[in-house]
């Protein structure tokens, strides 16, 4: 793998491609649920609808949400990776990706997932805004 930095860098997907692919396709086969391949990862970031952050541990693909009827704009941690499990990666990075969140004016920051874990995040100035529960008929 090729050397990164310890604080996320936003980088070209093209350039990381192999290993970041690797990475999502992980992810789908542990979230059976999620609907995108890892081509559609790769179209978003290419055209500008989402961003590749690399850091040393991993990476993090966010894209934005548009509140049409408030007009303002969440910034979502879209995909997190980290080579290491469970080392909190996510949320040792999360007063970086609030300072980007800030600088480019949205005014929320979100995560989704299906893990347990993020409960820790509450006491961290997280807030439960809602939870999604599915059942196919």
């Amino acid at each position: 793998m090729e050397e990164r930095s310890d604080e996320p860098q936003l980088s070209d997907i093209r350039d990381h491609w192999p290993w970041v692919k690797d990475g999502i396709q992980e992810i789908l086969t542990d979230q059976e649920q999620l609907t995108f391949i890892p081509e559609d990862v790769y179209a978003a970031c290419v055209n500008g609808e989402a961003q590749l952050w690399v850091a040393s541990e991993g990476f993090v693909v966010t894209t934005s949400l548009k509140d049409e009827y408030a007009r303002t704009s969440t910034l979502l941690i879209w995909i997190a990776w980290a080579e290491e499990k469970g080392k909190d990666c996510v949320l040792k990075h999360m007063p970086f990706f609030s300072e980007q969140a800030s600088k480019a004016g949205y005014i929320e920051l979100e995560v989704r997932t299906p893990k347990p874990f993020t409960q820790r995040w509450l006491d961290a100035g997280w807030e439960l805004n809602h939870s999604v529960y599915t059942r196919r008929v």
